[in-house]
Formats: C-alpha cells, structure tokens, sequence
C-alpha cells in the first residue's frame, strides 16, 4: 500500500525530485508495514501521521546508507574552520535511528487497541 503521493510529500516538506521519489516510495511503505505487521491493511482510511513518517523515512533511506553515509557540514568562526564530508554509520546507529523515525506510530492504536508497533509479548 502507498501511504503517500508525491504533492503530499512535497507539501510536507520533501526535498527529492520525482525519480527520487519513486524509486524510493515502495521500499518505505514496504518497511511501514514490516515495522507494523501490516496493521494498516484493516484502517478504513489511514491516519495523516503515517504520511509524515513515510516523507521522514524517504528522506532519511534516500541519502543514508550502512557504512556509506555522506554527511557535508562545515563551519567557520574567524580563523578556525571545520569541514566534515563523511560519516560512517553502523548497522547499530541505522536501526536506531529508523527506531526514532517509526517511534510516532507507536501512538496510533488499531480497533482493537493494539499499537500499529506491538511486537508481541516479551518472553
């Protein structure tokens, strides 16, 4: 399922271009529903917030990748001058992050009362 168009990422907030975009879009909305156990499949109509971690999720996968993450940033103050061009990121630091994207749809609860990220009982 697709949780998102194009125009509504763009209003949002969205910084890809349209190939960007839709090369990407089927692989966020893929990772929504494993993180939620395709729980939206039985929503009438799908809650606006699932759009907005949808666009952070594009925006995030789209320009971050385990142990490949380009990161520029520089600064200057006077004669002091810092630059950073690269980050590595761990598959750690990845799912924990991806963690901290999903989180707002543990808010969300189905017609039964079940957070959309209810993993199950812990044993």
């Amino acid at each position: 399922m697709q949780y998102l168009t194009y125009d509504t990422y763009k209003e949002l907030g969205g910084t890809l271009d349209k190939t960007a975009f839709k090369r990407n879009i089927d692989r966020a909305c893929a990772m929504i529903d494993n993180r939620t156990q395709s729980r939206l499949d039985g929503f009438e109509e799908i809650p606006s917030l699932v759009g907005v971690v949808c666009a952070d999720l594009l925006d995030y996968i789209s320009t971050n990748k385990v142990d490949k993450t380009v990161v520029s940033r520089s600064q200057s103050g006077g004669p002091v001058s810092e630059s950073e061009s690269y980050a590595v990121k761990t598959v750690e630091d990845f799912a924990a992050d991806l963690d901290r994207i999903f989180e707002p749809l543990a808010t969300i609860k189905t017609k039964n009362n079940v957070s959309l990220l209810y993993r199950g009982a812990m044993s």
